[in-house]
């Protein structure tokens, strides 16, 4: 039993309920009784005497993290009539039960349910106080994980404050931050923590000699026990808390009312995620953090069983990311080790001997960022990863310039109890890495080069008995040295996933290190990412997931699984969004390597059998996929027409449908007679409209959307969302709906709208005035004039500058002589504007049905292209 349809099946067939008993969604059965959470199960099985089964499909990842079960758990006891008897979910194509008074897991297959008791007769059984003391937990869990929004608004208005008062630039802002929050993580663990305004006011009424140093001492001295605690965070004894009085008031009055010790690690976590990437936007971002989502899906390619640990700590495995960011990689294979190993079950002195291995001999990683860096270690902690487990990314220095690079080896220290000895990082030492490199940062010091085989070369020389000498090259690209280092620190079988962009995979400059890859470990798998993967770190560089196993003697490549994704679950600026493609990529790749090939060839997974006698071939995923004709449509295409699917089976009843809406408003069009018996008379713009000015003041950390006008009458749109930091002007203009706006640049373009629902409260610059309605006559009548080519002459007449293209402005006073006809009745100005409305929809059909018939033919190209089955260059060829 796998999916949830099965399991409905089931229900009705073998377990006896009906139909009407099954609640789909469509009424409140489903919902929980948590005011403001308004989450639904997908459906929820319900009879006389209370809940049976509460069913939810769990979207993105293809595992279910113990928060994630715990929070499923809690929906289904919140239900309206009672908690219900079991918890059902299906993760990736496979269902987790949960027996909702014990809490724990039964089966994830049907027809092992031999030990599963009769739902109605549990719930029958439910003891009051058994009730009430799951209804509290429920809550409790509820409560803390539908905090995040709370706290990504403590965070956000925390941030603020510093800001706000201490007029820093965000680096200055992003350290203080940190020292904050990590002293109000220090003092909540403390059964009587002092992050609260009643200590700090006791405090400066004690030292007011101190004046206005007094908050700032007293927070510092919380600091110093926070520095004996952590070290391994704060290498600098001399550090300090740097903010005034009046920012350290703020702050600690935001934030005292909650624990941070008592909220659940990853809540905490992403709250802290969502938080720095609303402030650091761009390239700033980058080196921060790797989306969730594609940490969660490599962690899934890299794991041998899908119920099991990623990394098996008690033959001691081990894991390393050199490239670590804010830990990203590092947290979730911790996690997933505790989860899988040391969660349920374990021999307690066993559980705490195989916690010392996994904190002092299992994860390792550094970062050269020293900012990013930080946040991995603050980043570990609010993930609930206690402290003797932070040292990884302080004692392990694979790439850092102080230490001269990526270094070959590594030494350290572990102590189960039996006394210190040392440890280290060297080649063939690493079971396992997961890790994304920085692209296009070039390494130039001479000593790392020359450690290297792609930093150097060798030169020859013709003297007879002069021997060759190393010469380091001028730089390399840092992701190159990387990918040699990993393959050098490897153990024979052990994995590397590593994200490249495809250049490296594809181009001729990229052809020595497909060699490289290919002569010293085999290709499992290559999985090509959207675009919009990285989009809102501001790179939008192809890239791919590569997952490489080092080559053991006798190795021989063989088959390579492939996919393209179309849809991470991840829109372009950074918002997780539904339709992720990964957990078919995932199970699509599970049966590739359970059975050694696939019986069907789609985009998300197919099979190449490459070329042994050309290593240096391309091993991009567009190298071979090549019948999907939606990868070369814009996305504005692929939106315009969403519902003609791949295989044609709808477009010719979409075609059908808009010829018949188009037929339909012309018919409404000869039905609308115009009247102009009240009569017509020609007003200039000066009696119609009276500019609005809304100015904001820019400030860095906010985002704002800025408001651009297209060309003919077209309308207005979101050109682009930026932080304050990036906008150079010193303000920007609130729109609101139904305002007119004017682009003075290319008003004689028709560069003229009035707002819309999607651009209200957006802003734009000074040289886009507004204006309001002065009197009875609508901003959209007078817009809809204004849309029109004789206005546009009429505005091009009036226009300065000496080039059309770039300074052909028009001046506000010269824009109000223009003068419009203006319909005198309220009646005919309204029966005008439906004439137009209607006109503009037959344009927007008429556009919709050439473009379908423009990707109707790219569809059919792309179908006969893959009825053909035309195999890729260089003697690679899929798998049949």
């Amino acid at each position: 039993m796998a999916t949830l349809e099965q399991f409905r099946e089931f229900l009705v067939s073998d377990l006896g309920f009906k139909a009407h008993q099954i609640n789909d969604g469509g009424g409140s059965g489903v919902l929980t009784t948590v005011e403001g959470l308004d989450e639904k199960a997908t459906f929820l099985v319900s009879t006389s005497v209370g809940n049976c089964y509460a069913i939810f499909k769990h979207e993105g990842s293809v595992t279910l993290s113990e928060s994630e079960a715990n929070r499923y758990k809690a929906l289904s006891i919140l239900m309206p009539n009672g908690p219900a008897a079991y918890c059902v979910i299906e993760v990736a194509g496979h269902l987790r039960i949960y027996l909702i008074e014990k809490g724990n897991e039964i089966h994830d297959e049907m027809p092992d349910w031999d030990d599963v008791r009769d739902a109605e007769d549990m719930v029958r059984e439910f003891k009051p106080e058994v009730v009430e003391g799951l209804q509290q937990w429920a809550q409790k869990t509820l409560k803390t994980e539908n905090s995040l929004s709370r706290f990504v608004q403590l965070m956000k208005g925390c941030w603020q404050d510093i800001w706000d008062i201490e007029n820093k630039r965000n680096d200055w802002i992003f350290d203080e931050f940190t020292r904050f929050l990590f002293i109000k993580l220090n003092e909540d663990a403390k059964p009587s923590g002092n992050f609260t305004t009643a200590k700090l006011k006791s405090y400066c009424e004690q030292n007011k000699h101190m004046g206005d140093k007094a908050p700032q001492n007293f927070l510092n001295n919380l600091f110093d026990d926070l520095k004996s605690r952590h070290p391994e965070v704060f290498t600098d004894e001399n550090e300090r808390v740097l903010s005034k009085a009046e920012t350290i008031e703020h702050v600690v009055k935001r934030l005292e009312g909650i624990n941070l010790k008592d909220t659940q690690g990853d809540v905490l976590g992403r709250a802290f995620e969502i938080m720095l990437s609303d402030t650091f936007k761009g390239k700033d971002l980058g080196q921060f953090f790797t989306p969730r989502e594609i940490v969660a899906f490599m962690l899934d390619l890299a794991r041998d069983n899908p119920d099991k640990a990623v990394l098996d700590i008690e033959n001691g495995q081990r894991f390393l990311d050199a490239c670590a960011g804010s830990g990203g990689f590092l947290i979730a294979a911790y996690e997933d080790v505790y989860k899988h190993t040391l969660s349920n079950g374990v021999d307690i002195r066993k559980k705490e001997q195989l916690l010392k291995r996994l904190g002092q001999e299992t994860v390792f990683a550094c970062e050269i960022e020293e900012k990013a860096a930080r946040l991995g270690k603050l980043n570990m902690i609010v993930h609930a990863i206690n402290a003797q487990n932070a040292q990884w990314l302080h004692q392990n220095y694979l790439y850092n310039e102080e230490y001269g690079g990526l270094k070959p080896s590594v030494e350290y220290e572990v102590d189960f109890g039996d006394g210190k000895r040392k440890q280290r990082i060297g080649p063939d030492s690493i079971d396992l890495i997961l890790t994304n490199p920085p692209f296009g940062k070039s390494v130039k010091t001479e000593s790392i080069l020359l450690n290297y085989q792609f930093g150097h070369e060798m030169k020859v020389f013709k003297t007879k008995g002069r021997a060759p000498e190393k010469r380091p090259r001028n730089s390399q690209d840092s992701e190159v040295l990387f990918i040699e280092h990993y393959l050098r620190v490897l153990k024979p079988g052990g994995k590397l996933l590593i994200i490249l962009p495809d250049g490296l995979l594809s181009t001729k400059s990229g052809a020595a290190v497909r060699q490289f890859i290919r002569e010293n470990s085999l290709i499992d798998a290559v999985v090509s990412l959207p675009i919009e993967t990285f989009m809102s770190t501001a790179a939008q560089i192809p890239t791919s997931v590569i997952v490489l196993r080092k080559k053991k003697p006798g190795d021989v490549q063989s088959k390579i699984f492939m996919a393209k994704a179309n849809n991470v679950g991840r829109k372009p600026n950074g918002d997780s969004c539904e339709g992720s493609e990964l957990p078919e990529i995932i199970n699509r790749f599970r049966s590739h390597m359970s059975t050694g090939g696939l019986r069907d060839t789609k985009r998300t997974g197919f099979v190449v059998i490459p070329d042994l006698s050309d290593l240096t071939a391309r091993i991009d995923v567009d190298a071979f996929w090549k019948s999907d004709a939606f990868d070369i449509l814009s996305n504005d295409q692929i939106r315009s027409v969403n519902s003609v699917n791949s295989d044609l089976s709808n477009a010719l009843g979409f075609i059908e449908d808009q010829t018949h809406n188009v037929i339909n408003q012309f018919k409404e069009i000869k039905n609308i007679a115009l009247d102009y018996t009240s009569g017509i008379e020609l007003v200039p713009l000066k009696e119609l409209l009276t500019p609005i000015s809304r100015p904001l003041q820019i400030m860095d950390a906010h985002e704002y959307r800025l408001i651009g006008v297209r060309w003919y009458g077209e309308g207005s749109y979101i050109k682009d969302v930026k932080p304050g930091s990036s906008i150079k002007a010193d303000k920007l203009f609130k729109a609101h709906l139904g305002d007119l706006i004017v682009s003075r640049l290319f008003a004689w373009k028709g560069s003229i709208a009035v707002i819309d629902q999607d651009c209200d409260d957006a802003v734009a610059s000074n040289e886009f005035p507004m204006y309001v309605a002065s009197t009875s006559i609508s901003t959209n009548y007078i817009g809809s004039i204004l849309q029109t080519p004789s206005i546009w002459s009429d505005i091009n007449k009036l226009c300065t500058g000496s080039s059309k293209q770039s300074r052909n402005r028009i001046d506000e006073d010269d824009f109000y002589k223009i003068q419009i006809p203006v319909i005198r009745s309220t009646e005919g100005r309204e029966l005008y504007l439906n004439r137009v409305n209607n006109l503009r929809e037959i344009v927007r059909n008429i556009r919709s049905l050439s473009e379908t018939a423009n990707i109707i033919g790219f569809l059919q190209k792309a179908n006969d292209y893959k009825d053909m089955n035309l195999v890729a260059g260089g003697g690679w060829k899929f798998n049949e």
